[in-house]
């Protein structure tokens, strides 16, 4: 009993880097053997291109049991039931990859997991430094969660968040304004050079800084009767005039005008702005890809391996905003359809994207895989009781609306603190204490021992049709004849 277990703590061990428990040959798990780089659309035909004046071998393409977990994860942050995957293998069909893209992006399970990620480019904290408090965050979560739900374009989502005013408990967006350190013109400034061009504020010229502030001095924030409400307002006693040269050059000529940040927003979500989707798109592609166009991920003045790529992306992104449509784009490519397993120098290999990366999962998706295979939950609560919040039982990590509902497996894994809005908050990097929880830690024990789905796993663990569903239910794969005949 106790072998087998530790056998199964093993076991959940290597999902974390989605990787497989077998000694079978790579090849026949991880890639099919083809030497073919078909272009899918102009993804690959501009990566191809680089690749070929690289002299550099792109990587065979991933199975299919690689792709089924893979696009599962990048897409809902979850990986399929045993149901799932049979029907996946049982269907035929050419299409069939394309038709799970079209329906992964359509789930409930994709809104969850992309409002977790703009949650940490926007800041939503409850608590300090933030200290949005509990109200706002939920509102501030419920309007990006509703947006995505409704695939509305990321260019209104921003003017939404840009130019509302009222409520920040009742008028979810207005909450931008808020969920910042400090809250001045110099920091909405800042805030939106970070979160929607991809500019660092410090590295403008203090000419370019001070034009940009000013389009936020017309903002107000007003408290009410109601514990911790603000509401967002322009300064409705004051009218402002000034002419505005854009970092990008173009002038913005105002007169008499009493709320300056709808004509920024404008100039900011414009089909030509030189980094409103580029910013957005280099994010998207480090989320499925592995590895940034531009390095750091939110910082456009960084190493850029490949600008025709990031161009044709963010031209792509720009005909109507559609973020579904730009994830999909990206996932249907051959490019991403890559196996991990390099060809070349890895080096190389990764950063003309010849290759997957390898990259451990977010602690909140590593803690929901253990959850779900074990059919087992998390207690989640606030650090702090202003006021105290307890999730329910069977509540996920990443549909948490607020960092500051958490657990210290969380926090070791390197969930964003969402202090700052950098994407470098969230650390994914694997540690000696990371391992020594999932392979000796009373928490991930007790999981697989209270698991009723693992105790049948003990109880029949010679009966092959239950090692086939144990291998669908963790590594969504039936097991190779090597697996099953150890």
């Amino acid at each position: 009993m106790k072998d087998f277990v530790r056998y199964l703590v093993a076991f959940v061990f290597c999902i974390v880097a989605n990787i497989s428990f077998a000694d079978a040959k790579p090849e026949s798990i991880f890639e099919i053997e083809k030497d073919l780089f078909p272009t899918k659309n102009q993804i690959d035909e501009i990566v191809l291109r680089n690749l070929k004046a690289k002299q550099i071998k792109p990587s065979y393409m991933a199975s299919e049991s690689v792709m089924l977990r893979r696009v599962y994860l990048d897409l809902t942050g979850t990986i399929p039931t045993k149901e799932q995957a049979k029907a996946y293998y049982a269907d035929k069909s050419p299409n069939k990859y394309k038709k799970l893209v079209s329906k992964l992006l359509e789930s409930d399970d994709f809104n969850i997991y992309l409002t977790m990620r703009l949650g940490d480019i926007l800041r939503v904290k409850s608590e300090f430094p933030i200290n949005l408090w509990p109200n706002a965050a939920q509102a501030y979560t419920r309007y990006i969660y509703s947006s995505i739900a409704k695939n509305k374009p990321w260019d209104v989502m921003v003017r939404e968040m840009l130019t509302s005013s009222g409520s920040n408990f009742r008028v979810g967006q207005v909450n931008f304004y808020r969920a910042m350190q400090a809250r001045n013109p110099q920091s909405f400034a800042s805030c939106v050079s970070l979160s929607f061009m991809g500019m660092r504020f410090e590295r403008f010229t203090e000419k370019e800084r001070q034009t940009l502030i000013k389009f936020f001095e017309s903002v107000q924030l007003k408290s009410t009767k109601e514990w911790k409400e603000e509401i967002v307002m322009d300064n409705p006693l004051q009218t402002y005039s000034f002419d505005a040269e854009m970092p990008d050059g173009s002038l913005i000529v105002l007169r008499d005008c009493d709320s300056p940040r709808k004509d920024f927003a404008e100039w900011l979500t414009s089909k030509n702005n030189p980094y409103f989707a580029k910013v957005f798109a280099n994010r998207v592609w480090t989320w499925l890809v592995g590895t940034p166009i531009v390095s750091p991920v939110d910082d456009l003045n960084g190493t850029n391996l490949n600008p025709e790529l990031l161009e044709y992306l963010a031209k792509y992104f720009s005909k109507d905003f559609d973020i579904r449509k730009l994830f999909k784009h990206i996932v249907l490519s051959r490019t991403y359809a890559a196996s991990s397993v390099p060809r070349d120098d890895l080096k190389e290999s990764l950063e003309s994207f010849a290759t997957y990366k390898v990259r451990q999962l977010e602690a909140e998706v590593i803690i929901d895989m253990i959850c779900k295979i074990t059919d087992t939950g998390e207690i989640y609560e606030s650090a702090t009781p202003e006021p105290y919040t307890l999730m329910p039982l069977k509540t996920r990590a990443v549909s948490l609306y607020d960092s500051g509902i958490t657990t210290s497996f969380l926090e070791m894994f390197g969930r964003s603190p969402r202090d700052t809005g950098y994407a470098s908050e969230r650390v994914s990097a694997p540690s000696a204490s990371q391992r020594l929880h999932l392979l000796n830690s009373s928490h991930i024990r007790r999981k697989l021992e209270d698991s009723s789905f693992m105790r049948k796993i003990i109880d029949e663990k010679r009966n092959t049709k239950n090692f086939n569903n144990t291998y669908l239910h963790i590594l969504s794969r039936y097991p190779t004849p090597d697996e099953i005949a150890k």
